[in-house]
């Protein structure tokens, strides 16, 4: 399911719309493989449209 954007709003970095479906299963497998990747130092930037 995506989801409208309302003009001059930020559109979310996550998909929480596509994992809302997910089984609990699922979910549990995909946190178990996110936990065995290392982690990364990287600055987070806002994003800014252009105008």
């Amino acid at each position: 399911m995506n989801m409208d954007v309302q003009a001059g709003r930020f559109n979310t970095t996550m998909p929480w719309t596509m994992y809302a479906g997910m089984k609990e299963g699922d979910l549990k497998a995909l946190y178990a493989y996110l936990k065995t990747i290392p982690p990364v130092k990287n600055k987070v930037v806002l994003f800014s449209p252009k105008e």
